[in-house]
């Protein structure tokens, strides 16, 4: 989620920088290109988590 909300300490910067390639770019041309991302993500770690659970590896050294 961080990399849509305005509250990142980097958005302006990245906002600043799909200025530079796509002129009437903004705040919402940032959050909805990069949704699909974070909704993939928010749907994969879960599953990782829970595939590494079932398997019983180990969470660390």
């Amino acid at each position: 989620m961080n990399s849509v909300s305005p509250l990142n300490a980097y958005f302006a910067l990245i906002v600043t920088f799909a200025q530079k390639y796509q002129k009437g770019a903004g705040v919402g041309t940032v959050v909805a290109l990069m949704l699909p991302y974070v909704i993939a993500l928010f749907v994969l770690w879960p599953l990782l988590l829970a595939a590494w659970q079932v398997l019983g590896l180990p969470w660390g050294f």
